[in-house]
């Protein structure tokens, strides 16, 4: 009897021992799956906090390349004071022209310029005293080339021939350069002068 109770208390020992060590698996082997698990997790998100770095870094360089390579832009030009064209040409330049020409060796350039759309040529007014002419250096717009235009009238007046002066028709007398004509008679220094103090219905431009 005794002995059958010994033996039953070795097989329920032995019993204990074997679920004991079967929890004592089964819990080592739960926390090792859990364990498992939280690296898997933590290594994938390792990959892709990389990843992300990375593409971070490649936009960076991208970027950086691209500002490096574009053309800075170009700066606006800076507002100038509008100047007077003729047929492509600056009044400075035609002053220039006339200044470095033939013009100049018979006196000085004036203040007054006018451009003859017509012709294409720029007409800058000489300080020259000749009776019945107004002289002006002609700069051509085209060629650059410069050369004194007399400007002369067929009538040239005096003191002694003041008693033929006459009015021209009444309205706008055109005393403008642009070649030769009729009316030019009129313009010069002495007849316009006669002509503003006689000729009220007349308006002289110059």
């Amino acid at each position: 009897m005794a002995k059958e109770i010994a033996s039953k208390s070795e097989e329920t020992t032995e019993e204990k021992k074997t679920q004991v060590e079967e929890l004592f698996k089964n819990r080592l082997s739960s926390d090792f799956l859990n364990r498992l698990k939280f690296h898997k997790w933590k290594i994938f998100g390792g990959f892709l906090g990389g990843l992300f770095f990375v593409g971070l870094v490649f936009s960076v360089l991208k970027l950086k390349e691209m500002r490096q390579t574009q053309p800075s832009p170009r700066p606006s030009p800076t507002p100038t004071v509008a100047e007077e064209s003729c047929g492509g040409m600056f009044l400075s330049e035609a002053k220039e022209i006339a200044s470095q020409s033939e013009c100049v060796e018979e006196g000085n350039l004036k203040d007054e310029a006018f451009c003859n759309d017509s012709t294409g040529t720029w007409w800058l007014d000489l300080d020259i005293d000749r009776p019945g002419c107004a002289p002006a250096c002609e700069v051509d717009v085209s060629t650059g080339e410069a050369e004194i235009n007399w400007w002369c009238t067929e009538l040239v007046p005096s003191e002694d021939t003041e008693e033929e002066y006459v009015c021209p028709e009444p309205g706008v007398l055109d005393c403008m350069p642009g070649g030769w004509r009729p009316e030019l008679k009129y313009c010069t220094s002495e007849y316009s002068a006669w002509i503003e103090q006689n000729c009220p219905d007349v308006s002289i431009v110059w």
